[in-house]
């Protein structure tokens, strides 16, 4: 499919970008740990909306398919407007979604020997195009993405594949020699469904459910270090 002009951020333009192949990020869970802001933001609109907290690991539980889904998991069963409850958790995550999400140790290193490697680097979320690149240049590595693609208005999310066959596209990289590297089943089944090698990021906090994977990482450092070599 043809991506929808303006929904995602390239840096520099694609064509000067030479790349072995691209290395695809999941965000949360994966570059960050941003479980306590997400957690503040629902409980938040739990609390305007006259409900009680829910604990932090039960709403955890619940991310990695977008906010919409997210929010659908965390008012279940709740005679909640899920569209009011979507719009209030965004504006409650703008925020705060930096007072305590941070890089996991190692990941800045990372993705410097990623490059050094000469592959291209995207990030690709299931949060908002916004919520992804505010957080990427707040923590001060945006720098290091070719490309960012969020949750936008016709933009399919993971596991659907297209946006990783968009991004190497456009930057002239090949498939067989990309990864992507997720916390979470939906990254390794996108990946799967696009044809690149798959790394879990077991130190996160999603699922892997049933899917495969090429490599185990116990850090982003670790991930890092096994394709630089």
């Amino acid at each position: 499919m043809a991506w929808p002009r303006g929904k995602m951020r390239y840096s520099p333009a694609p064509e000067a970008i030479p790349a072995r192949g691209v290395v695809f990020c999941d965000l949360d869970g994966t570059l960050v740990d941003s479980r306590t802001d997400l957690a503040s933001a629902v409980n938040q609109t739990r609390l305007q909306l006259g409900l009680h907290p829910l604990p932090q690991e039960k709403i955890v539980s619940f991310v990695g398919n977008g906010v919409r889904k997210l929010v659908e998991r965390v008012f279940d069963g709740e005679a909640v407007d899920i569209s009011l409850a979507v719009e209030t958790v965004k504006g409650n995550y703008s925020r705060c979604m930096l007072d305590t999400t941070k890089l996991y140790d190692g990941v800045a290193e990372g993705l410097r020997m990623i490059r050094a490697a000469n592959f291209a680097i995207a990030v690709l979320s299931n949060k908002t195009q916004a919520e992804a690149e505010a957080i990427l240049d707040g923590l001060g590595v945006a720098s290091f993405f070719s490309a960012i693609a969020g949750d936008g208005e016709g933009v399919p999310l993971k596991p659907d594949p297209a946006a990783v066959l968009e991004i190497a596209g456009r930057l002239h990289a090949p498939l067989a020699d990309s990864w992507i590297v997720g916390d979470n089943w939906t990254d390794l089944e996108c990946g799967r469904r696009a044809g690149v090698r798959r790394a879990f990021a077991s130190y996160g906090f999603g699922s892997r459910r049933n899917e495969g994977c090429d490599f185990v990482a116990e850090s982003f450092l670790s991930f890092a270090r096994s394709i630089a070599a």
